[in-house]
């Protein structure tokens, strides 16, 4: 505020250090003589209210400046505010003392993200204060598994498009299809979609895919398809026979209004296409969004994540999830804690409000899960079978060209011509 401080040392003990003080003391005997000189023009000429005037003066100077002597030699008492945090730190490298790092409800633990990055201010207590102010998303509901017919008589345990969980905007379904080793098994023939996206995961075993458009394609242990089926689309999922169990998943994704009539799309990902991360008991495969310094490939048209996370007897596991997203944890291996809540295999966690999750387990199998979350579309979701559209109306249509054989054709001047 008009003072320059020179070079400043802030561990405690420390005083401040002026460059100016020889500056600073001309300045206080010039002041001091100046009123000096006045007292004695008013005396001698006769006026007494100049002289008083003049010995005024110097009182106040003497004192001021003696106020000032004695707060440049005090020694810091570490208080900042949040504007002298955000304007006067700059880009220095200050360190706050012990004393501001255990004090987490002290401004600098209200500050924003970019205010603290702005500041300069690099020690754990940025870290710990910037904690302070984020929230743990609680598990609100658990929803058990549903075991179910789909496709040609294939077994599957459903947790998202039941009744005990309709849908969790973007989300409408989630399927996770295990079967031992060479089972018989017919898979899911020709069938349409429209209007949305789906997600298959292979963990282990291989699925075929083809479709009316000429695609075709397989996916390994590991590996992941991302199909946008938009306008619409009449394909087939068979399994390929190996020596292994067979087990995977299946998402389906909502799209927005202006998106559902879009032209067919697939993004296919074998296993080593997909970031996997190993960091202190924890493994995570980033399919989609950003985990552990790693993002993943697939591009979504609605902001979201999805990953398939490990956690080791004993480690824990933390993850930002956006504040206002939607999301779950799909057990699917061992048993653990998320958000505080346990849990087991075919068990959904579905979060609460806050900005980041923990996982933990002391069970020997580890816990497995998968997480998903992503920015609600916020619109009117009308559903039936493999059509998800906004209204009626366009389901009915839907139901019109799959059944007049629109839906297959694969030439974008019919589309283009309705």
């Amino acid at each position: 505020m008009g003072c320059d401080f020179g070079h400043a040392e802030v561990p405690d003990g420390s005083v401040l250090k002026s460059r100016t003080w020889q500056s600073r003391t001309l300045r206080f005997k010039t002041r001091v003589l100046g009123n000096i000189s006045l007292a004695r023009q008013g005396i001698r000429s006769g006026r007494p209210c100049s002289a008083l005037a003049g010995l005024a003066l110097l009182l106040i100077v003497f004192t001021g400046c003696s106020l000032t002597l004695l707060w440049t030699q005090r020694p810091i008492q570490h208080t900042f505010s949040r504007s002298t945090l955000e304007t006067t730190i700059g880009p220095s490298s200050v360190v706050p003392p012990a004393d501001l790092q255990d004090k987490l409800a002290s401004p600098l633990g209200s500050l924003s993200a970019s205010a603290l990055r702005s500041s300069g201010i690099k020690t754990a207590a940025v870290a710990k204060a910037a904690m302070a102010t984020t929230t743990l998303r609680p598990v609100k509901q658990v929803v058990q598994g549903q075991k179910m017919m789909e496709g040609a008589g294939v077994q599957v345990c459903r947790t998202l498009g039941t009744s005990a969980l309709r849908n969790l905007d973007p989300y409408l379904m989630l399927d996770e299809l295990r079967l031992p080793a060479k089972k018989a098994f017919a898979g899911f023939p020709d069938h349409p979609h429209r209007g949305f996206e789906t997600c298959s995961i292979m963990l282990e075993g291989k699925m075929e895919h083809r479709d009316m458009l000429g695609n075709q394609g397989v996916i390994g242990p590991g590996g992941v398809q991302w199909m946008t089926a938009g306008r619409g689309i009449v394909h087939s999922e068979m399994p390929k026979v190996t020596d292994g169990e067979l087990w995977g998943f299946q998402l389906w994704i909502n799209l927005p209004a202006k998106d559902k009539m879009i032209k067919p799309r697939y993004q296919d990902y074998q296993a080593d296409q997909i970031p996997a991360v190993e960091r202190d008991g924890v493994r995570v495969r980033v399919m989609a969004g950003e985990s552990l310094g790693a993002t993943g490939p697939i591009e979504m048209r609605n902001p979201g994540m999805l990953m398939d996370v490990q956690v080791a007897k004993g480690a824990t596991f933390t993850q930002a999830v956006p504040e206002g997203w939607n999301g779950f944890a799909y057990v699917c291996h061992g048993s653990g804690k998320i958000s505080g809540t346990s849990l087991k295999a075919e068990q959904n966690a579905v979060l609460g409000p806050g900005d980041h999750i923990q996982a933990t387990t002391d069970n020997d199998a580890g816990l497995r899960f998968l997480l998903v979350a992503g920015k609600p579309i916020g619109e009117p979701v009308v559903q039936y079978g493999p059509f998800v559209m906004n209204t009626q109306a366009e389901i009915a249509q839907a139901f019109q060209d799959y059944e007049s054989g629109r839906l297959q054709n694969p030439d974008d001047n019919v589309w283009a011509a309705a």
